[in-house]
């Protein structure tokens, strides 16, 4: 996996997009992090390009609006809707989701 800075070398097709994507998520990933208040919850050892994150003291779709004003595609994702999510057993109703696609 290429760190952030770092040019994709060789590659191409579906796994040099994925890379890049991932790159990307890998950045706002560390930005999101760094903010005060917010705290990132994306799970696992291989992550996506979604980024899902919470501010603390502020609803996510207050979050997700806040944001969306200034031309950042975010989607809120709420539990029990969104079933394939495990966010009861780790104490959350929602998570602002940010793809790094967009």
């Amino acid at each position: 996996m290429p760190e952030p800075g770092e040019r994709l070398q060789g590659g191409s097709g579906q796994d040099a997009v994925v890379a890049f994507l991932q790159m990307k998520a890998r950045v706002l990933r560390r930005g999101l992090a760094k903010q005060p208040g917010v705290s990132v919850h994306d799970l696992g050892v291989e992550q996506c390009g979604i980024v899902t994150f919470l501010k603390e003291d502020e609803a996510p779709g207050k979050t997700r609006d806040r944001l969306s004003a200034m031309n950042m595609n975010l989607h809120v994702s709420r539990s029990p809707g969104a079933r394939e999510l495990d966010l009861p057993a780790r104490g959350l109703d929602a998570l602002v989701r940010a793809s790094a696609r967009t």
